[in-house]
């Protein structure tokens, strides 16, 4: 119910005067000038003999007749001006009783100023609701002998006050006397507060007639602030005033505000959004099952349905809202960023909440968020994370960080709905019935596939009766299943680029991941580790028990931009030249810390790209290894254990534009491991790279690397096609390197165009000198196969046939050494059968504007070698 503003001025001030506005219109009344008798604010005396004075007798003779009395809701402004008018009258040699509070007993007090709402003792006309006057309206008038002075606010209060003893009273400071103070008639001046809403109605009818009911039971640690303050809220706007109840009481009032917070499912609401604002029954409900939107989207939703309107609020009956899913903020849920208190359950709480509604994340500008001791589990991230700045601070150097050290702060994953996944040998027959369980080099297509999929699909296929990448030296592996990825068609044609790689003659599990999840965006930020060390659980020694403490990948479509990624407090490099003092080897420490897997890990991803990011090396840590028989009961070398930066398995349409590291952990320094490594993928792309190490281990198929610069490697294991172009590469004696310890084998096609190749001398860590760009004196390659002719080397079976690349193509190649070869050198044992493993031998090598022909290998008795076709064009 809306109240119409007036202003009754019922009495006509003593000395002649109108009625003033109030303090907020007008300055009060205080100029200073005297009287016309020459007193200032004097009333009519009664001198002796004269007739007794009328009106409301306030000062007779010197002497107060009337009592100033308080109320607690009055506010420490007007106590103040109270006592202070006490103390000017006392000045005037007034005989006045100090001023009391209204909760006192009544004194005999003829007259009496009440000063202040909220006065319940003094009878039902004295009092006064401070709510029917708003926050900028008051009230003067007099009820009897009593005076009431009261402001719909404390601040109004208070200026109330004061104006009725300038400009009503007209005492102040500068009255020079004042014995008689009478006012013949007595004042009523009331102004209501004006609203920009004039009036809410719900369903018909008037907001008056109705309660807010707090039903938020359950999200205690939120409190009920945001309920109280929009009360406050919704007052100083409309002027309404809604008492507030718990479910368990009862009102009077025929309707209810009802703000709810509940763990069950809202009706309606089959999309999870997060919050349903709605009439119901002649009720406004407000109702929510996420106890952070609850407040939120509260605050929201009132603000844009009632308070910023600029008239009046008509909600309809049949009115209903469901509001969809915005930002989550980690402070939401009560993160710090204060770079010192372990903000981790917060950042937890954060996205389970951002995943049940669909929100982004959202960090602070700023904010560092800690994460210690709390981080005993990896946050699962379904929606976007924008860090807007912030930086997320992982202290990896405790015995938790060690315990819980395969955790990752982001788990970008699946979920269930875009997963089918097969291994029952019941399901498989049924799969392939009709059909043979082969996969053929030359397949064009899995026709068994199409009843199983739902559109375009990522297929990963596995014969775990076959052995693969069985690995061969210091790091000796009993393999990997045969496994291979397709990008397939809902008729289930393999697409372009996912030839296969493998002949399968059984097929033991089939994966399907549908394709089309929407993109997940990961961007501005950093992610900080601070650098693990040894622990007493592996007795203060190097053990291979490396940290994923970045972010994980295992779905399709998913952007990461504008990251940094960085390594802090890593033991400082010794250089000490013995690899048995327990300090160093070579290029890095011992017995100090342990490695990291990646800080980008995708598994079993699809379409991800990775952009505009920078990224720390870590030094390289070694392993001690025992004594064998195969060291001849000798204590070896330690082994080196790397820490990646960008870590893939089974992953396919993996992309890295302008993509770098940090300087000081410089590309062309060798005790720093590399930033990227893969195992069994397919269509990798690196554009405007900048980085030490482009390790594709086991099973690499398909890749472009354009427009980048790499340190001391580029490896290659697998086959398909690869395309080096407008790529320079620093350091060590080959250009691209191809794995021995998996076969040194690629089964495809390499062109290399407009690239440049300095071969410069690596860090020689040893001395602990700057590296210095020195081009080698030693014998270069273009491309080093592994490959051995050792007795060893060929009877040991890789699991696969081993090749040299089938067609090399150098296009406009510039090598810094004059001494290079194509390849490193093979004698013709290394073609021939008489060993279990057999390498097959390049078909072509085109030279295409090339300054000069470079030799095939440097050995000319190599005749096999030397056998092969070399095109100048």
């Amino acid at each position: 119910m809306k109240r119409i503003i007036i202003m009754l001025l019922a009495v006509m001030l003593l000395l002649g005067l109108t009625a003033c506005e109030l303090p907020f219109d007008l300055p009060f009344l205080d100029n200073g000038e005297e009287t016309p008798d020459g007193g200032e604010g004097e009333g009519e005396g009664e001198g002796e003999g004269e007739e007794p004075l009328d009106g409301i007798v306030l000062i007779k003779d010197g002497k107060a007749n009337f009592r100033l009395v308080f109320s607690s809701d009055a506010g420490p402004s007007a106590i103040s001006k109270v006592n202070n008018f006490v103390t000017l009258l006392r000045k005037l040699k007034i005989d006045i009783e100090d001023p009391v509070r209204s909760s006192e007993p009544e004194t005999d007090a003829e007259y009496e100023i009440l000063v202040g709402p909220g006065i319940t003792n003094r009878g039902a006309d004295c009092e006064v609701n401070d709510k029917d006057y708003g926050e900028k309206g008051y009230v003067i008038k007099t009820v009897g002998k009593k005076i009431i002075i009261a402001g719909g606010s404390k601040a109004m209060t208070s200026d109330a006050f004061e104006y009725f003893t300038k400009s009503i009273l007209k005492v102040t400071d500068r009255t020079k006397e004042l014995e008689n103070l009478v006012l013949e008639e007595a004042p009523l001046i009331e102004k209501f507060t004006k609203y920009l809403i004039e009036s809410v109605t719900v369903g018909g009818a008037d907001l008056s007639e109705f309660v807010i009911v707090k039903d938020i039971e359950g999200m205690k640690e939120y409190g009920d602030d945001f309920i109280t303050n929009f009360r406050s809220s919704l007052y100083t706007e409309t002027g309404y005033w809604l008492d507030i109840i718990t479910p368990d009481k009862t009102s009077d009032k025929p309707h209810k505000l009802i703000v709810r917070y509940t763990t069950d499912p809202i009706e309606g609401d089959e999309k999870n959004m997060g919050f349903v604002t709605r009439v119901k029954n002649g009720d406004l409900i407000f109702e929510c099952n996420y106890a952070n939107a609850t407040v939120k989207f509260f605050e929201m939703v009132t603000d844009e349905l009632i308070l910023s309107q600029m008239s009046a609020v008509v909600i309809a009956a049949d009115y209903e809202k469901f509001e969809t899913a915005g930002i989550a903020r980690y402070e939401d849920f009560g993160a710090t960023g204060n770079g010192k208190t372990d903000d981790f359950k917060a950042l937890l709480a954060t996205h389970k909440y951002a995943n049940e509604c669909g929100q982004t994340v959202m960090g602070t500008p700023g904010a560092t968020y800690y994460v210690d001791t709390d981080f005993t589990e990896s946050i699962t991230v379904y929606t976007d994370v924008d860090l807007n700045g912030a930086t997320i601070l992982i202290n990896d150097d405790s015995a938790t960080a060690y315990a819980n050290r395969g955790k990752v702060i982001y788990n970008l994953t699946r979920k269930s709905e875009y997963v089918q996944y097969y291994s029952s040998e019941t399901i498989l027959t049924e799969m392939f019935d009709g059909y043979e369980r082969k996969i053929t080099r030359d397949a064009t297509s899995l026709p068994w596939l199409v009843p199983y999929l739902k559109g375009e699909s990522y297929v990963i296929i596995t014969n775990n009766k076959h052995k693969d990448f069985i690995r061969f030296g210091s790091n000796q592996s009993d393999g990997e299943d045969r496994m291979d990825m397709f990008l397939v068609d809902k008729d289930g044609n393999i697409l372009p680029g996912y030839e296969p790689a493998f002949e399968f003659d059984d097929i033991t599990k089939v994966e399907i991941y549908d394709t089309s999840e929407e993109e997940i965006v990961i961007k501005n930020g950093t992610i900080k580790n601070i650098a693990c060390r040894v622990r007493a659980e592996t007795q203060l020694k190097n053990k291979y028990h490396s940290y994923s403490r970045g972010i994980s990948v295992s779905r399709s479509n998913v952007l990461i931009t504008d990251m940094t990624f960085r390594t802090v407090n890593e033991p400082e490099i010794d250089y000490s030249p013995d690899p048995h003092d327990n300090l160093c080897t070579g290029y890095g420490r011992r017995s100090e810390s342990y490695p990291y897997g990646g800080f980008i890990i995708g598994t079993k991803a699809y379409n991800l790209l990775v952009k505009d990011s920078t990224m720390s090396a870590r030094t390289t840590y070694y392993e001690d290894k025992p004594a064998t028989e195969s060291t001849g009961g000798k204590i070896p070398n330690p082994v080196a254990m790397g820490t990646y930066g960008y870590t893939y398995s089974y992953s396919s349409a993996v992309s890295h534009v302008n993509v770098d590291q940090y300087s000081e952990t410089g590309i062309g320094d060798s005790r720093y491991w590399g930033i990227m490594n893969s195992n069994t993928c397919k269509n990798f792309y690196f554009d405007e790279c900048e980085v030490n190490r482009f390790d594709a281990h086991r099973g690499f198929w398909n890749g472009v690397l354009i427009n980048s610069t790499f340190g001391h490697t580029i490896h290659l294991t697998g086959g398909g096609d690869v395309l080096i172009e407008n790529v320079e590469k620093l350091c060590g004696n080959n250009f691209l390197a191809i794995r021995g310890d998996y076969g040194g084998s690629y089964d495809g096609t390499v062109t290399i165009k407009d690239c440049n190749y300095y071969a410069y001398n690596s860090y020689d860590s040893m001395k602990g000198t700057a590296f210095t760009p020195t081009v080698s004196a030693s014998d270069c390659f273009i491309i080093n196969s592994g490959f051995s002719s050792s007795e060893l080397f060929l009877n040991w079976d890789f699991g696969y046939d081993c090749t040299l690349p089938h067609y090399v193509t150098l296009d406009n190649f510039y090598s810094a050494p004059e001494k290079i070869y194509v390849f490193n050198d093979f004698p013709d044992i290394c073609f021939e059968n008489s060993f279990n493993l057999q390498l097959g031998i390049t078909k072509q090598i085109t030279q295409k504007n090339m300054k000069k022909v470079i030799p095939t290998c440097r050995n000319m008795d190599h005749s096999k070698m030397l056998a092969i076709p070399v095109v100048v064009e």
